[in-house]
């Protein structure tokens, strides 16, 4: 094969090697923005759980505090 037509399959290569590349840098920023979104998720979801935690511990406190009143009754 001359020269000239190996250069030419060789930059027909390379070519179609960027465009893979490009492709899978494209298909790597898809996948980060979903990750992130997917932290964000997570986050959202702690923050809910720490709130239902706060709720259930001042519930905890208030069956205590009933507890205690209604003691007398029960002697």
């Amino acid at each position: 094969m001359p020269l000239s037509a190996k250069t030419m399959a060789l930059s027909v290569e390379t070519m179609a090697l960027s465009a893979k590349t490009m492709a899978l840098s494209v298909e790597t920023m898809a996948l980060s923005v979903e990750t992130m979104a997917l932290s964000v998720e997570t986050m959202a979801l702690s923050v809910e759980t720490m709130a239902l935690s706060v709720k259930t511990m001042a519930l905890s406190v208030e069956t205590m505090a009933l507890s205690v009143k209604t003691m007398p009754l029960q002697l």
